[in-house]
């Protein structure tokens, strides 16, 4: 039986259950003999279960796919980019399929519809191509932390000793510079 329609297929197809030779077996053993309807009669309730099952599969198949969306949109996460917001193109062929490789930075040059949009890659040469949304994700650079000591040394003189002292005094000073490296996702 099939899920969204509830129906076996060979219903639908051939407008009658079909059975293996054990169950005609059984059928025509157990069961007493029924009387032949005439062709117009047999012809007539066809037509009409035909009608009632594909009624059937026709709101059963509605009712599933709706609950299916539903549980498919509780996971989704609408994104949405604008022209000139810089993101990063998931690379379809890899040589490791199950490496996650994303490419860029490329910058969104159009909007075609809520899904796409035209994606300008500068590693490409400027190429542009159309993006699904779901191979898109924003590109933030990254900021290094460097820090950077200065050794201060001073000759200084001590009184009670008279003689000369050097002291060294470290300042530390943190820089943030951009990351110009390709971002990896893992």
């Amino acid at each position: 039986m099939h899920d969204s329609t509830v129906f076996r297929p060979a219903e639908l197809v051939h407008r009658k259950n079909l059975r293996t030779p054990e169950v005609l077996l059984y059928e025509h053993w157990v069961k007493p003999q029924e009387e032949d309807s005439t062709v117009t009669e047999y012809v007539f309730d066809l037509i009409n279960r035909m009608r009632r099952c594909q009624e059937l599969a026709v709101t059963n198949t509605t009712e599933v796919r709706d609950k299916r969306k539903v549980w498919y949109d509780e996971n989704a996460v609408k994104r949405e980019f604008r022209v000139g917001d810089v993101v990063l193109v998931l690379a379809t062929s890899k040589p490791n399929k199950m490496a996650v490789q994303w490419t860029g930075p490329g910058v969104i040059e159009s909007k075609l519809s809520e899904t796409n949009y035209i994606v300008r890659m500068e590693s490409k040469k400027n190429k542009t191509q159309i993006y699904h949304v779901n191979l898109l994700k924003p590109y933030h650079q990254i900021l290094e932390r460097v820090n950077l000591i200065e050794m201060e040394r001073r000759k200084s003189k001590n009184v009670k000793r008279r003689n000369w002292q050097f002291r060294t005094r470290f300042r530390i000073q943190t820089f943030m510079i951009l990351n110009e490296s390709k971002q990896t996702a893992h």
